[in-house]
């Protein structure tokens, strides 16, 4: 269920003041994405107008600098020419490595979704919310991740589906958690009885959310 949370570290102001000749270029391969993202993000591939920054950047920078697919589509390939052109110095190459690596998990789940699908995955959106007299009333739940209730962040793995239940106080089973993302990424479930099945197929922050006046979410990081 686990993966490590990348760790983004990578500044385009910060790097300019880098005297290596590598850390310049991806300084310039950043501002050149920032750039064309003020225009329009619809033109880039899909899962990168989802993906947070500077996982955005990134991405969006590597197919303006290596892209070749006239759909405007992230590939493979792009990532391989990012992982051979760019040495970078090695206090910036875990974070390099690291947005490389959850970039290629993205697509790999982007490459599985009609596979999912097929077996049964639908879409789901959280509701929205409820009242302020109905979260005065709610009564309190918890949320479990493969059968976990821990209320630390869960770390999950892009493109591997993870089982999540609720409970209330009283161990009564709840509404099904639903994934919210806080910037608009598609989740995608199937359900199994008492237990559903999500599949995270784009980097970033989720909330699992209970549907109904009940206190009970759990925060995760899917890289």
């Amino acid at each position: 269920m686990s993966a490590d949370k990348p760790r983004l570290a990578i500044d385009a102001e910060t790097l300019k003041t880098r005297p290596e000749s590598a850390a310049r270029e991806l300084s310039r391969l950043l501002d050149n994405a920032r750039y064309w993202l003020a225009f329009d993000l619809a033109e880039f591939e899909p899962l990168l107008a989802f993906a947070p920054s500077p996982l955005r950047e990134i991405g969006v920078g590597l197919l303006l600098a290596y892209g070749e697919d006239v759909g405007g589509r992230l590939a493979f390939e792009d990532l391989e020419h990012a992982q051979t052109g760019l040495r970078l110095p090695p206090d910036l190459a875990p974070a390099w490595q690291a947005a490389l690596s959850a970039l290629r998990r993205a697509l790999e789940a982007r490459e599985q979704l009609p596979h999912r699908l097929a077996e049964g995955y639908r879409e789901v959106r959280a509701s929205g919310g409820v009242s302020a007299f109905a979260l005065r009333a709610a009564g309190t739940g918890a949320v479990e991740v493969e059968g976990h209730r821990a209320g630390s962040d869960v770390n999950v793995a892009v493109g591997q589906p993870f089982t999540v239940r609720a409970s209330d106080a009283k161990g009564r089973p709840l509404p099904l958690p639903v994934p919210r993302s806080e910037l608009g990424a598609p989740a995608w479930a199937l359900d199994m009885g008492p237990e559903r099945r999500v599949l995270l197929t784009i980097p970033g922050p989720y909330a699992l959310e209970v549907p109904g006046p009940v206190l009970a979410t759990r925060q995760l990081v899917a890289s």
